[in-house]
């Protein structure tokens, strides 16, 4: 899938130190699914808490997410998708597909005791549940937005406005125009005027921190004294991002 773009676009090689302080409007979805994908036990199976719940994805925005925003002072706004254009059914029953064959193939390799082979289907497997996506908007005060339709879109158009120093996705959107549906006039509409609201706030959110002791430990089972460590963490963030404010910094 996608559309090669390399031929067009200027590569350029930043580091994390080049991004200090800079703000980014996040596809919430691209950050989940790459955490479910990548956060996994030696046989591919997802973090879990005691109950089998999936926790990847809590552990990706507790201890890596977190550590972008209180060791670089990046200000992170997550964007969440809305429902999906029309044009993009045909791509969505696809990764459908996709994600069942990997499925199929991932429970082959375990059943052989080939983990090497597990671990490179599982990556493929990954859901995005609503409870999944309701825990990545609460508890850490992390904004987020809801797009009207595609996330990268609403990401792109907060970009555009100056809300935010720029949109953060590895998905280009060129997939649209593999759909088998030939609507050139609607294609073009869609990436001329995408859907996008105003109706956002960037205001960070105070840490809910007993709340987030009780989510995190009592309900799924993290270690106390680790989520003390995202807690002093994002304090130590967020009293650090005052000081520059009230002294005129980023």
């Amino acid at each position: 899938m996608g559309v090669n773009l390399t031929p067009i676009v200027e590569k350029r090689v930043v580091t994390l130190e080049d991004l200090r302080g800079r703000s980014f409007a996040v596809d919430g979805f691209v950050v989940i699914h790459q955490f479910l994908a990548l956060i996994r036990a030696r046989d591919g199976q997802p973090l879990m808490d005691t109950k089998g719940r999936t926790t990847s994805h809590l552990v990706g925005l507790a201890f890596r997410t977190t550590r972008l925003i209180a060791d670089y002072g990046m200000k992170l706004i997550f964007v969440f998708d809305g429902c999906p254009p029309q044009l993009k059914r045909t791509e969505v029953e696809k990764r459908r597909e996709v994600r069942a064959k990997f499925e199929g193939e991932y429970r082959e390799a375990i059943a052989a005791g080939d983990y090497k082979a597990a671990m490179s289907k599982a990556v493929m497997t990954g859901r995005i549940t609503g409870e999944g996506i309701a825990d990545a908007k609460r508890r850490l005060g992390i904004p987020w937005v809801q797009a009207p339709s595609e996330g990268e879109a609403q990401a792109a158009y907060m970009a555009a406005k100056g809300d935010v120093w720029a949109s953060n996705s590895q998905d280009a959107r060129a997939r649209i125009l593999e759909q088998l549906t030939p609507d050139i006039p609607a294609i073009r509409d869609l990436y001329s005027h995408p859907p996008a609201s105003d109706n956002y706030t960037l205001d960070e959110k105070p840490v809910q921190e007993e709340a987030l002791k009780r989510f995190l430990c009592d309900e799924r089972s993290f270690s106390r004294e680790r989520v003390d460590t995202v807690i002093a963490r994002m304090r130590n963030a967020r009293s650090q991002r005052s000081l520059r404010d009230w002294y005129g910094g980023v």
